[in-house]
């Protein structure tokens, strides 16, 4: 160190030498001139230079760089001497010097203490050091007798001007004389102004009666009167801890609600194997934590062995660690560890050994406390940040070495927008990155060769301030981001739906636009009543919808956390006990005593022993203790199992089973005291009161409304509901079920179905919504669908085949799906009715003809052999598909069809249209082969299904059956066993049969002629008891 500190001294001396001479007195070596001539250029209070020291006496060179900012007070000095390097940082606000090099990585001086090092730059003024000007700085002031030398020398080969001047410095003990060169006003620079080029003095120095002779020699090159970087030049370099430092700005406050995503970057560049990322919910005022990430191979790590993402929820309310594998879905509770860095470790005063786990603030997330040392501001992934840096220890891989945290916050002028919902305009000098590096060039003492290096990025910072009435926005995470629902069973869960009302305030409830501050409020309110519920985290998935008059906020309540996951189970080879018994009660089994340290204990149980053997103590089996810990027994032969509490949570846990938080529920909203205050900013002010509570079982986990096959038939309009409905169907869990209620149903002509998604409710309605909506309303969660009369039609724009035949129009429509209506209508009458004479319809054109929109209906179909297709561009023609009757079940291998009746050479179409008209409700199916166009029935009466065989390699698929053609669904009659297959079958084939099987007898005609008739418009396989045998 000594050396270094006379390193220092040389170099002090040696720029005192060039431009700062303290004190100026009378001269022995030279004369002092009078000032002469043109005065020397002005030089800016700003500027930066690289400057090359020639000793002409020592034959030695020195490299230095120069920057200096007068305004802001700070300076910096870059020497290069015989191989080493040093870098002097000057803050003359907090009066410091901060010394750089390899050896030390950073060493503190007090300006005052150490006038030898700022004599070149600073001066005292009552008791502190300032900055000099830089006229002063470079001795150029005229007091000092300065005389213009006219001159053409040229330096560099620039041509320069000279001034001359005699000084003396008292302090050093030094006379010389100083010559400096000056580029010629015509000369053109980087520099607007003409800059320093050199600076010559030589003379003697007197120290110990011993008189020596100097001749220094600088080059000033690049020298700008600005600075190229002036954020970070005058910072110590990042990475680098400066001990003793003052600390000159606090790290900031953190939200007590926060949610990031982080990356994280183990080891250097060079050696960069993996990079890792994860996402962390935080909420201290909820007291939840959670976590998503993935380890590299997680699969073959203990104990959870998880194929993907690990979720990793933490109640501290109740003491429980959820951990959830993202692929397989499993769920494992156990009690809160302290391995996870949102917890920490608290020794117990009255039990020596034992800690206590709890959540850590937001700063002690961070590991934010009163080490850190401001270093100043940077840029950071193209953002402006406040840079901080604290010197801790650390254990890694058997070691404990120094290393540094140093932080990036996003600096305070600017705004972070985050995906999610946390509060706009809170996102400010929040963490953007952490490193933490060894701090040791060389690595720590104990392993010289070992260095460490990790990097933390942080993204999508999202920030919230509980109960906050600022504005619009979430002002808390929600319980659903903590969601444990798939760790407990259907059982352990109850659904159920409030309805509320505004009881003051001016606003309607649809204009809300709170959801989120509703749905927190009102969990709040739960909460915080005298329910017994004492977790937020049992109120799962809360969803706000509204209609014109009220609100509706559906949720989840799931049971208490099991008793064992509330406790850590000591090692019984300790043979434990209780500390101190505080009560005790006798149990019937292990689990009833733990339940009842919850339950019933009232003094406080934080350990709880379940014990068997002679000589209990106080004669009983179950030991509870307020105290935390164990000891060992050494007072009987009985023996224990104990269970300690974790966390702190013994006031929290008296939680309610399921059906005791629902008859809490229930009664509070029947006594009309269920209330949930709004205050939403702006004198925004409302209260909503419960009207109603109402427990429902079934609800759906996804809303996926456009999936489905039924729903094809159909059109969304989103976010509304029917206004009168004709009926409700119960039970039906998604939109494609209600969707076939519709089509299933009988009783009424359902033209509409409204579900709303969030309870699973199906209303269906005889009309669709009108125009102007007026028999709708809006419905948040809610989608209409509306029967499409068009899905089961094939659309051939610019075409005719009915038209172009001269075939009269059926009536004049508004719209194809009219037409289609007519279409549908004369086919069902013609199946319905066997003496009908109508000819059916399977396809039809619209036109427009004369400004008018005509239908022409027809029994033709694009699949006929006959018939005639042509363009025509006021037309477009549709033919029935048969296709959408049927669904892709199957794919077989060179498929054996032996009980099936087998066609060739058809059109998928085709083959379903020979499926659906020839055999009627004997077909269930049929397979097509696209590559050879063979067709395969499946009737009722096929006794052997077919299968793959070997061959070729064709592939044919198996459509299954859903729909009739009037798009009532498939209903397959069972054939009865025995000697012949038995089909029902619609009233026109049973005619067809009564023709054709007059040689059985007449009394099985009149049979069959009775049920005939009395079967008629109702078709005849919907009676189980009317079979008839098919030959």
């Amino acid at each position: 160190m000594r050396e270094r500190q006379l390193s220092w001294c040389q170099l002090a001396v040696c720029l005192a030498t060039l431009v700062s001479l303290a004190e100026c007195g009378r001269a022995s070596y030279c004369s002092k001139v009078e000032n002469e001539g043109p005065s020397p250029p002005s030089i800016s209070n700003i500027f930066q230079a690289k400057i090359e020291m020639k000793d002409k006496v020592r034959n030695k060179t020195t490299e230095m760089e120069m920057w200096f900012e007068s305004e802001q007070q700070l300076a910096r000095l870059n020497m290069l001497q015989e191989s080493t390097e040093y870098d002097a940082y000057y803050s003359f606000k907090t009066q410091e010097i901060f010394i750089v090099s390899k050896e030390v990585p950073c060493t503190v001086f007090n300006m005052t203490a150490r006038n030898e090092l700022v004599v070149l730059i600073g001066k005292s003024v009552n008791g502190k050091i300032v900055p000099k000007d830089t006229m002063s700085m470079f001795r150029l002031n005229p007091e000092f007798g300065i005389k213009y030398v006219a001159t053409d020398t040229k330096i560099r080969g620039i041509a320069a001007d000279r001034w001359y001047s005699c000084q003396s410095w008292s302090e050093m003990s030094s006379e010389l004389e100083v010559n400096w060169y000056f580029s010629k006003p015509g000369w053109s620079s980087p520099s607007a102004a003409p800059i320093p080029l050199r600076i010559e003095m030589h003379g003697v120095r007197t120290e110990s009666n011993i008189t020596r002779n100097f001749y220094h020699v600088y080059d000033f090159v690049q020298f700008r009167n600005y600075l190229e970087s002036p954020m970070s030049v005058f910072q110590t370099p990042q990475g680098t801890y400066c001990r003793d430092r003052i600390r000159t700005k606090p790290l900031p406050d953190l939200h007590p609600i926060m949610t990031f995503t982080w990356e994280v970057i183990a080891g250097r560049a060079e050696a960069l194997d993996s990079v890792f990322y994860g996402r962390l919910s935080y909420d201290s005022s909820q007291n939840m934590v959670r976590y998503d990430y993935r380890e590299p191979e997680s699969m073959y790590k203990g104990p959870f062995y998880n194929l993907g993402t690990l979720t990793v929820i933490h109640d501290f309310n109740s003491g429980v660690a959820y951990y959830i594998d993202g692929v397989r879905g499993n769920c494992t509770d156990q009690a809160i560890g302290s391995e996870f860095i949102d917890t920490n470790d608290v020794d117990i005063i009255d039990s020596p050994g034992w800690h206590l786990v709890e959540l850590r603030s937001p700063k002690d997330l961070f590991r934010f406390d009163d080490s850190y040392q401001y270093e100043g501001k940077g840029m950071v992934r193209g953002l402006p940040v406040d840079i901080y840096i604290s010197l801790r220890t650390m254990q890694t891989k058997g070691l404990v070495i120094n290393v540094t945290y140093e932080y990036f916050i996003l600096d305070e002028s600017v705004t972070e927008i985050a995906i999610g919902k946390g509060q706009v305009g809170l996102g400010k000098s929040v963490p953007i990155e952490l490193r933490i590096t060894s701090y040791n060039a060389d690595g720590s003492e104990g392993d010289p060769s070992f260095s460490h290096y990790e990097r933390y990025n942080f993204f999508n910072f999202e920030v919230s301030d509980p109960d906050s009435s600022t504005g619009t926005d979430v002002d808390q995470l929600q319980p659903f981001q903590f969601d444990v629902g798939s760790c407990y069973t259907q059982e352990q869960r109850l659904n159920f739906v409030l309805k509320f009302s505004a009881i003051n305030g001016t606003m309607k409830p649809k204009d809300m636009n709170l959801t989120e501050l509703f749905i927190r409020s009102a969990v709040k309110v739960l909460v915080a009543s005298d329910m017994g519920l004492a977790s937020p985290i049992r109120f799962q998935h809360p969803q706000l919808d509204y209609d014109d008059k009220y609100l509706y906020l559906t949720v989840t309540l799931l049971d208490k956390p099991h008793v064992y996951s509330q406790f850590i189970k000591v090692d019984s080879s300790k043979n434990p006990t209780v500390l101190r018994i505080d009560d005790s009660a006798q149990q019937n089994n292990e689990e009833s005593c733990l339940e009842s340290c919850n339950t019933e204990v009232s003094s406080g149980c934080n350990t709880v022993a379940f014990c068997s053997g002679p000589n209990l103590p106080q004669g009983r089996n179950c030991l509870y203790s307020a105290l935390f810990g164990y000891q060992k027994n050494t007072q009987g032969a009985y023996t224990c199992s104990v269970f300690v509490r974790p966390t702190n949570s013994s006031s929290r846990v008296s939680e309610q089973s399921l059906e005791e938080a629902w008859f809490s529920i229930s009664s509070v909203v029947n006594s009309g005291q269920f209330l949930v205050p709004i205050v939403a900013g702006q004198g925004r002010s409302h209260t909503f009161r419960a009207m109603s509570v109402e427990r429902f079982e079934i609800r759906p986990d996804v809303y996926n409304p456009l999936r489905g096959r039924h729903l094809q038939q159909f059109d969304a309009i989103e976010r509304l509901s029917m206004r009168n409905p004709k009926r409700q169907v119960e039970n039906k869990v998604s939109a494609d079920d209600c969707a076939l209620a519709c089509l299933d149903e009988t009783e009424f002509k359902c033209q509409s179905v409204t579900y709303c998604y969030d309870l699973g409710v199906c209303y269906l309605s005889e009309d669709a919504p009108d125009e102007g909506k007026t028999n709708t309303l809006d419905r948040a969660r809610c989608n209409i669908y509306i029967k499409n009369e068009l899905a089961k039609y094939r659309q051939l724009q610019g075409t005719s085949r009915i038209y172009i035949t001269g075939k009269k129009p059926s009536g004049v429509v508004t719209k194809p799906d009219q037409c289609a209506t007519l279409c549908d209508q004369r086919q069902q009458s013609t199946e319905s009715n066997s003496n009908s004479t109508d000819f059916g319809c399977r396809s039809f054109d619209v036109c427009s003809v004369e400004g008018k929109q005509q239908c022409y209906l027809d029994s033709g179909h694009l699949t006929d052999d006959t018939g005639i297709t042509g363009n025509r561009s006021e037309c477009t023609h549709y033919s029935r598909s048969f296709v959408v009757d049927f669904v892709r079940s199957t794919t077989l291998t060179d498929p054996l069809f032996q009980d099936l009746k087998l066609f060739g050479g058809l059109t998928e179409d085709r083959c379903a249209r020979k499926c659906t008209e020839e055999f009627g409700l004997d077909c269930q199916g049929y397979y097509f082969c696209n590559a050879t166009g063979d067709c395969a029935i499946l009737t009722l009466d096929a006794k052997t299904p077919p299968e793959s065989g070997s061959g070729t390699g064709l592939k044919c698929d198996y459509l299954k059956r859903l729909y009739n053609p009037d798009g009532t669904k498939y209903q397959t009659t069972k054939p009865q066993t025995g000697e012949d297959s038995r089909v029902g079958l619609t009233t026109g084939a049973a005619a067809a049969v009564f023709v054709t099987t007059s040689v059985i007898g007449l009394v099985l005609g009149i049979v069959m002629l009775m049920a005939v008739l009395h079967s008629r418009g109702n078709p005849i396989w919907r009676d189980t008891k009317a079979f008839f045998t098919r030959r």
